[in-house]
C-alpha cells in the first residue's frame, strides 16, 4: 500500500463524531501493540471506549479477524465469511499472532522475506470489534499490517497542552475561556516513513474529542517534521459558558496505523 493511500485509509478510520455524541456510549479506537503483525511476536489490541465522556471498560467483547482478502467497508456485513473469532481477555482485549492466523486464515500466515529495518508491509488485515457497553452494542474496525518484522510503533501522547502549559488532571478553567489546545508527542515514537531517500518522520494526527459542552475549533491537528524540527500543531478549544466537568480525549494517529489515546478531566468555573 502506498504511504498515501495509508493516509486515506486512517483519516478514514479516525474521522471523529461530533463532540456532544460524547454523551452515552462510545468506541474513540482501537489500540495494537505493536501495530504490525510479525513472526515471533503477539500482538495485543485493546478497544478505548468511553461513556459520557468519562473512560469506562466495556461489558464485553467480541472480536474477529476478517478473511485478509475481503474489503470491509460495513464490519456487520463484510466480516462474516472467513471471519476468525479471536479469544477476548479480562478487559476487553485480545492478542494476534501469525501463528494463530497461520492456521485458520489461508495466505495471513506466510511472512515475506526480510527487506530491510523499514520493509513495506506486505498486506492488510482488518479485525472487527463488537462492543456491549451500558446496555447499547458498538462496532469498531481496525486496519492492521502484517509485515515482515516489528519496525512500528504507537505515538506516545506525553502531555496535553493548554496554551503551552501540560494540563493537570481536574485543571480549572474560567467558563466560557477559549485556550489553545496541543499535544507533546514523544519524538521517539514517531515512527520514519519508508521507501523515501531522506530520513524523514511520519506525520501524527491529533483527533480531538472534546465533551460537556466544550467546542474544538478543528477536528485534528497535526504534529509534522520541517528540516528536522518537530513542529506541533494545535487548535481553539472553547470551555462551556456554565460550571460543570469537562472529558478532554486525545486520540493520535499515525501514517501506518500507530495509535495512542491520552484523557484529562477538566472544569469550566464560574467567576465568583
Amino acid at each position: 500500500m502506498t504511504r498515501a493511500a495509508w493516509l486515506i485509509a486512517l483519516a478514514a478510520c479516525a474521522d471523529p463524531t461530533p463532540s456532544s455524541l460524547l454523551d452515552g456510549p462510545r468506541v474513540l479506537a482501537i489500540v495494537a501493540d505493536p501495530p504490525v503483525v510479525a513472526p515471533g511476536v503477539r500482538t495485543a489490541l485493546l478497544p478505548i471506549t468511553t461513556l459520557d465522556g468519562q473512560p469506562a471498560a466495556p461489558d464485553s467483547v467480541a472480536w474477529r479477524a476478517c478473511a485478509p482478502w475481503a474489503v470491509v467497508a460495513d464490519p456487520e456485513r463484510d466480516c462474516t465469511d472467513g471471519a476468525l473469532a479471536l479469544a477476548t481477555e479480562p478487559g476487553g482485549g485480545t492478542t494476534l499472532s501469525l501463528d494463530l492466523l497461520g492456521g485458520a486464515v489461508p495466505t495471513a500466515g506466510t511472512a515475506p522475506a526480510d527487506r530491510g529495518d523499514c520493509a513495506p508491509p506486505a498486506m492488510a488485515l482488518t479485525l472487527v470489534a463488537e462492543i456491549q457497553l451500558a446496555g447499547q452494542r458498538l462496532l469498531a474496525k481496525k486496519q492492521l499490517a502484517v509485515g515482515p518484522a516489528v519496525d512500528r510503533q504507537n505515538p506516545v501522547i506525553e502531555q496535553i497542552l493548554l496554551d503551552g502549559a501540560p494540563a493537570a488532571e481536574g485543571a480549572a478553567l474560567p467558563a466560557g475561556a477559549t485556550v489553545q489546545l496541543g499535544a507533546r508527542i514523544a519524538a521517539t515514537s514517531i515512527d520514519d516513513v519508508c521507501g523515501v531517500a531522506e530520513p524523514e518522520r511520519e506525520t501524527v494526527r491529533v483527533v480531538v474529542y472534546p465533551g460537556r459542552g466544550a467546542v474544538a475549533s478543528d477536528d485534528a491537528f497535526e504534529i509534522t517534521e520541517r528540516d528536522g524540527q518537530l513542529v506541533e500543531g494545535s487548535v481553539e478549544l472553547t470551555l462551556p459558558a456554565t460550571e460543570q466537568r469537562v472529558p478532554l480525549w486525545l486520540v493520535a494517529v499515525d501514517e501506518t496505523g500507530g495509535a495512542a489515546a491520552r484523557f484529562v478531566d477538566l472544569a469550566s468555573t464560574e467567576s465568583k
